[in-house]
């Protein structure tokens, strides 16, 4: 098959979206199929191929409603004039899908589409936008969540959306087996202390001031974010290298909480992070399926986390209400070997069952056979 992928964010990106894109690519390259991807530029790639896929960049950002801006004339013609058997998007609310809302109804080929969460649903300056995707998606040949607790169902189902399944985010199990020659906990002097590790980056939602404040409630305990800083739109100031607040104040709080820190690293050390914790802790407000937590019960890491997304859905950790009721779980973790063990054995169990990415692969392949046989 020929097949072109869509989403905003690719490799040598580290974020969710991105990592789901470039797995699901790389897996389908390696089953022998042509595979093709549209992103948005990143200064930090530096090739057009990697793994044996294709990856075509363009210049451009944001999405209906704050406004699209960059060369969208050229995506538009790069989309409309292919020859590839399947089209898949990755992500609603963003250029690459909102580009093409009136190209759908009259699409050359089959499209799925897996949304990654309608995170403005419940805004009202949204309203408009969803109103016209509810008249958009019965053009749509096939939709995938990634939870059934996904907030896109209601709205599928109310928009007369029959063609539509259920496929979560996936890991590589041997990714994260491997033995990582990285000792972290040296070469951070993090030595025997209780190691707390979260992994996102620097965007408000995220939530590293609780884990600042979990550092301050137990000084003992090292906490550690491993996450990129995420560059400022707003009035352009992206282009001039300045990144989103929340960049700035981790790098001020590491001043003043000596066991606290921030680290920008590369996969194999994030990787030997997972590997080395002591538990990981998302106070993330928002999110669809979080990946990093299928990392984590890959590493056989106990997780905490709030009650987002498809969270509740997951084994291996605990979902708390709010900061104090994570900060007390910490402890309580801290204090209790065998609850990590058991903990560590639920997480592993479900990954290997439920999100293994070979699996995983194997689906999306079952639906663009099926849509090219109708």
């Amino acid at each position: 098959m020929k097949i072109l992928l869509i989403a905003h964010t690719y490799a040598p990106a580290q974020n969710g979206v991105s990592r789901v894109a470039t797995q699901l690519a790389e897996g389908l390259a390696k089953r022998g199929h042509a595979v093709t991807v549209a992103t948005q530029h990143d200064s930090k790639r530096n090739f057009d191929e990697l793994n044996g896929v294709q990856i075509r960049s363009f210049q451009i950002k944001g999405n209906l409603v704050s406004g699209i801006k960059g060369d969208l004339k050229t995506y538009r013609t790069f989309i409309e004039n292919g020859d590839w058997d399947i089209q898949h998007q990755h992500g609603c609310q963003i250029w690459g899908f909102d580009a093409l809302l009136d190209w759908f109804p009259r699409r050359t080929r089959k499209v799925v589409v897996t949304s990654h969460g309608f995170s403005a649903l419940s805004l009202l300056s949204w309203q408009p936008y969803f109103e016209k995707l509810g008249r958009i998606v019965p053009h749509i040949d096939h939709f995938t969540c990634l939870s059934e607790t996904a907030q896109e169902l209601p709205f599928l189902k109310k928009s007369s959306v029959l063609n539509q399944s259920i496929i979560p985010n996936g890991v590589d199990l041997q990714e994260f087996r491997a033995e990582i020659k990285i000792d972290l906990r040296q070469k951070w002097k993090i030595n025997n202390r209780f190691w707390a590790l979260n992994v996102s980056n620097h965007v408000a939602t995220k939530g590293h001031r609780a884990l600042q404040q979990l550092a301050r409630k137990y000084p003992e305990i090292v906490v550690t974010n491993l996450g990129q800083p995420v560059l400022a739109e707003r009035l352009n100031l992206g282009k001039l290298g300045v990144a989103l607040p929340c960049y700035y104040e981790c790098l001020a709080r590491e001043r003043l909480i000596p066991n606290y820190s921030t680290h920008q690293t590369d996969r194999k050390m994030l990787i030997a992070a997972y590997q080395q914790a002591d538990v990981f802790v998302m106070p993330s407000q928002r999110e669809a399926a979080p990946l990093v937590l299928l990392e984590a019960m890959a590493t056989g890491l106990p997780w905490l986390a709030y009650d987002v997304g498809n969270v509740a859905e997951l084994r291996g950790g605990i979902v708390v209400k709010n900061e104090s009721e994570m900060r007390k779980a910490v402890e309580m973790l801290r204090n209790d070997p065998i609850l990590r063990s058991q903990l560590k054995k639920e997480g592993l169990a479900q990954v290997e069952k439920q999100y293994d990415w070979n699996n995983v692969i194997e689906q999306y392949v079952e639906i663009y056979e099926k849509l090219l046989r109708q």
